[in-house]
């Protein structure tokens, strides 16, 4: 077929000869024996039928820019239309269930807007971020770009990247320290590769879709790619049990070990792992900066890739960091006085509540009364005895504490009315000694403090050397637990805790993991820690993790182990098994239930002290009553000798 420009009437510039003989693919000089694979034209005929065009008059259609141009459109569409199938396919294979949190980075291609949507079908529940680079921590960046600077421009160092290439030549220069899975064209299907070490992961054409060549997530085998590039793994710690623990040889060295330090041994199997130890200086320096404070200084400055030692997924990180996945909760809590015994004296009102009491002495007036009433109205006989009120409070008391009247009267009445009082105060009696008996057998204690409130009625305070905890409680949304963070002391010495524990009505703050480890108690001594026990409320639930460097490369590959650790039951055989060979068997003492507290112990003089004192106010009672009688006798004798003087003096 002639070229149409040979037809136009004119001479043609040798340029446009040979841009014909380029296109249609005849050079002119001796080539090699057979015929080339493919040639430019085929592919144009390719693109045509695409687009539902007869290709054998491919060349007149080029003459007419109009048509052509409304042909390159449908084109255009029809490749946008394949990348957001390829889209659905990649995400689904490079992320699979890990999609939660994601970045498209804006780089104004046409097809930026089909891969979100292909990736929203796939994870309804995903998050995007839209912008240059992401300004959080997520689980992976979207690039869709045909200009390989664009990569530069949007990942952040130590990336997850998913990058959607539709340039003509494949991205060179991809900085070995990303994890880049790579999606490029070719021709009228895609490849997936690792970008820097160019291992295929998958192809996909329109008549056979995705067909994986490695295992999926295909962002797993990128990010281990991406570690083994990497330098050792620099893991910044201090000594917290059992999240901790230190070794220390006779040579000086140091061996580490700890439920995290497993965690991250085995997480960087396949690594070299250097630990970057803080001092202790903290405990008895009050004006160092805390530990904590330090490993996320050192992972923030990037003097260290990891800390390690219970940091709190609820508390927002610190600037810089982002956290892996939850190994473990712990159950923040104080550390409450155990019920003390009470005084021996109080004993003596406990086996009858206040209000059963208060009965009683309305019983005991009301029956002094109606006694008094009815011997006035019969004013007869053995009654008259009965007729003074004083005498018939004195009688009905006897009663109540003697069972026995000092005479029956002789009207029937009062007989009947003593006889049921009688009865009334043996039953009294009987429950009351019941109670008794039981009280001093087994010695009272003070309530135990279970909930915020308790801490509130029985007066408690609390403390910490660090205020740290303060906006956290201010945080609350219960309104005891705020009105108990008002009662915080600052510890200005370590012997403070001490001091305030042995005092009594102080509380300290601890985290408790499961049901057999308390922190932060190992600097105690043996008196302190045998007043304290665990409160059965919790004021706070911390999710512990470990914390990275934002953009971390290592996030996946914690996330992973931290999963099958879990799955497996393997972190609570560790968690057991470092409590067990840490020995801090006193840790049972804050467990204990208040049965296990109140044993019972022989009786002693103290247990009578309630009798002691009844036996002290009676012979007050006693001699302030003979005082009064010996100053009214007197008095009268001085009235009975002046009336006689006189009777003397009126005779004379």
């Amino acid at each position: 077929m002639p070229c149409p420009s040979q037809t136009s009437g004119f001479n043609v510039p040798n340029y446009v000869r040979y841009a014909y003989s380029l296109l249609v693919g005849r050079p002119e000089e001796i080539r090699a024996l057979g015929r080339p694979r493919r040639r430019w034209e085929y592919n144009i005929k390719i693109d045509l039928r695409a687009v539902g065009y007869d290709d054998r008059d491919w060349i007149s259609l080029a003459e007419h820019r109009d048509q052509w141009r409304a042909y390159s459109e449908r084109r255009g569409q029809a490749s946008m239309q394949h990348l957001q199938a390829v889209a659905s396919s990649v995400a689904q294979a490079t992320f699979q269930a890990s999609c939660l949190t994601l970045h498209m980075a804006t780089t104004g291609h046409a097809g930026e807007a089909l891969v979100m949507e292909a990736v929203l079908q796939l994870c309804p529940l995903v998050t995007f971020s839209v912008g240059t680079k992401p300004q959080e921590a997520t689980d992976g960046t979207i690039i869709v770009t045909d200009n390989s600077t664009d990569i530069h421009t949007s990942a952040e160092p130590y990336s997850r990247i998913l990058l959607f290439y539709m340039g003509d030549a494949p991205p060179t220069g991809i900085d070995e320290t990303l994890a880049v899975v790579l999606v490029v064209k070719k021709g009228n299907s895609f490849q997936v590769t690792e970008a820097v070490s160019g291992k295929l992961f998958g192809e996909w054409n329109s008549g056979t879709g995705l067909i994986s060549k490695e295992e999926t997530p295909w962002l797993k085998d990128a990010v281990d790619a991406q570690l083994k590039r990497l330098p050792d793994v620099r893991v910044s710690l201090f000594e917290c049990p059992p999240y901790v623990t230190y070794t220390r040889s006779k040579s000086g060295g140091v061996q580490y070990d700890g439920i995290e330090v497993r965690i991250v041994q085995e997480a960087f199997r396949n690594s070299s792992i250097t630990f970057i130890r803080q001092d202790e200086s903290w405990y008895n320096n009050f004006t160092a900066s805390s530990p904590w404070q330090r490993v996320t200084d050192d992972v923030a400055e990037d003097r260290a890739d990891v800390a390690v030692c219970s940091l709190w997924l609820t508390v927002t990180p610190p600037k810089g960091l982002q956290m892996s996945a939850p190994w473990t909760r712990q159950k923040g809590t104080f550390l409450v006085p155990k019920p003390w015994p009470l005084p021996q004296a109080i004993i003596l009102y406990l086996p009858l509540e206040i209000w059963t009491w208060a009965i009683l002495v309305v019983a005991l007036l009301v029956f002094t009364l109606i006694m008094y009433s009815t011997a006035k109205l019969l004013r007869t006989g053995g009654g008259s005895r009965y007729l003074n009120l004083h005498t018939c409070l004195l009688d009905a008391v006897r009663v109540l504490v003697l069972n026995s009247p000092p005479k029956f009267p002789r009207p029937t009445a009062l007989r009947y009315l003593i006889t049921s009082w009688s009865f009334f105060c043996l039953l009294i009696t009987t429950i009351y000694l019941t109670g008794y008996t039981s009280l001093l057998a087994s010695p009272p204690f003070s309530p135990p403090i279970n909930t915020v409130n308790d801490l509130l009625e029985q007066n408690i305070y609390w403390g910490d050397r660090d205020n740290f905890l303060l906006p956290l409680l201010h945080g609350a949304s219960n309104p005891k637990l705020l009105e108990f963070a008002n009662r915080f002391v600052l510890e200005t010495a370590e012997s403070d805790k001490e001091k305030h524990i042995l005092q009594g009505r102080y509380a300290v703050f601890t985290k408790a993991l499961s049901t057999t480890f308390v922190t932060d108690t190992e600097r105690l001594s043996d008196r302190a820690r045998h007043k304290l026990r665990l409160m059965k409320e919790p004021t706070f639930t911390f999710y512990v993790a470990i914390g990275l460097r934002q953009h971390s490369p290592y996030k996946l590959s914690l996330d992973r182990t931290i999963t099958q650790l879990q799955d497996g039951g393997i972190l609570s055989h560790w968690q057991n098994l470092v409590i067990q060979n840490l020995g801090y068997h006193y840790m049972s003492l804050f467990f204990q239930s208040d049965q296990q507290e109140n044993k019972q112990t022989p009786l002693s003089f103290s247990s009578v002290q309630g009798a002691l004192c009844v036996l002290g106010i009676g012979l007050f009672l006693s001699c302030f009553t003979c005082l009064l009688e010996v100053i009214l006798g007197h008095k009268s004798l001085v009235n009975r000798a002046g009336k006689g003087d006189a009777l003397k003096s009126r005779s004379i």
